[in-house]
């Protein structure tokens, strides 16, 4: 998770100063808890007797996965589940601002490919691309700053976590100097790799997210997400 530094250094970068930077943050911070539980619960519900995940995006995504036997994580309090019952590999840490819904993934069962419009490296990174394979991505490349994409997801390596985001305040803010792609934007998916300790995992691997901006998330066959929109009444069996 960045720092508020980095955060502020990544919304100045796309040309959003400090009054509009804190408008933003406390506007999500204070969302409606009990609309993003609704939001989360029904997916969550989904999850949790799920066999099998497919994601897939207009840009090219289309990757699978099982669910391993960890919990779903939904956070839609200022401090996580597992924060506030004080579990040792929480750190004590808070979500800040809330709304995430997050799931760990069998590694060696993830697979297909992953195609990312926008992300942020050392500098934006346009066209993100590679293979997962047994859980790790293969064949990387972008149209931007591709030497820095390839040493984050080598150092990341597994495949720790995949969220989806429910706070109606946030959403990507995408500059020609930077970008700003907050993991809990509404509708967004988010495929991370590396470290996922903060959601009950064993990875601590430094962690690298991509972010899948109008994604369609199928469990078991069933849209929980489509076109980055979360479908209505999701929970109904």
């Amino acid at each position: 998770m960045p720092s508020q530094g980095e955060v502020i250094s990544a919304m100045r970068s796309v040309g959003l100063d400090s009054a509009t930077y804190s408008a933003i943050w406390w506007e999500a911070a204070s969302a409606d808890a009990a609309s993003m539980a609704e939001r989360g619960e029904g997916i969550r519900r989904r999850l949790e007797r799920a066999k099998g995940v497919r994601v897939t995006t207009p840009d090219g995504t289309d990757f699978s996965f099982a669910l391993s036997n960890y919990p779903v994580h939904l956070d839609v309090a200022t401090m996580s589940r597992a924060a506030a019952t004080g579990q040792p590999w929480s750190k004590r840490q808070a979500s800040f601002p809330a709304g995430l819904l997050t799931v760990i993934p069998i590694g060696a069962t993830a697979s297909g490919p992953v195609r990312a419009a926008a992300n942020q490296c050392d500098r934006p990174v346009k066209q993100e691309a590679f293979e997962v394979r047994a859980g790790r991505p293969e064949a990387v490349r972008a149209a931007s700053d591709e030497a820095c994409v390839r040493a984050v997801l080598e150092r990341a390596g597994m495949i720790g976590s995949v969220s989806i985001g429910l706070n109606p305040a946030l959403k990507p803010v995408l500059g020609s100097h930077g970008n700003f792609i907050p993991e809990q934007s509404l509708g967004l998916v988010s495929l991370s790799f590396g470290d996922n300790l903060r959601y009950g995992g064993t990875n601590t691997a430094p962690r690298w997210t991509v972010p899948l901006m109008r994604a369609t998330v199928l469990v078991d066959g069933v849209a929980v997400i489509r076109d980055g929109q979360i479908v209505a009444r999701v929970g109904g069996s």
